[in-house]
């Protein structure tokens, strides 16, 4: 019997070309928008509370602040070094030395991902995922 892989590793595969950047730039307005500088330009929009921690800081608070500016802008340019998704629809990110995590929200949609190939992953109310492919 051939185990059918979870969405939550369907998902962290197609993340994978995202290793490949950088943290270019981050806009906020409706959710914060993080643009990772690759190939494919992926971008995570995060409308829901995130965890921040690094060596030297933990922060958790609303995505759309100056409290998440001032965590964010020490990331910027710093290289992709993981990005995967939970089986819960957790997504955890680590930029250079700090770690970004966003958990599932009960009513909301928490996060989505995508890429300019046409990639489209988002963390759906209540947790779990859903994944659109490019040409799919």
């Amino acid at each position: 019997m051939n185990a059918q892989p979870s969405d939550a590793m369907m998902a962290t595969d197609a993340l994978q070309p995202a290793r490949a950047g950088n943290l270019v730039q981050f806009r906020m307005g409706y959710g914060l928008h993080l643009d990772l500088g690759t190939p494919d330009e992926f971008e995570v929009t995060i409308e829901q509370p995130l965890s921040v921690a690094s060596a030297t800081r933990e922060w958790r608070g609303d995505p759309v602040s100056v409290e998440s500016a001032a965590v964010l802008i020490p990331m910027l340019y710093s290289t992709v070094e993981h990005i995967a998704v939970g089986d819960r629809g957790d997504l955890s990110l680590v930029l250079g030395e700090s770690r970004i995590r966003v958990e599932p929200h009960p009513d909301f949609e928490a996060w989505q991902a995508r890429s300019r190939s046409g990639l489209l992953i988002v963390c759906l109310p209540g947790g779990g995922i859903s994944i659109w492919m490019p040409g799919g």
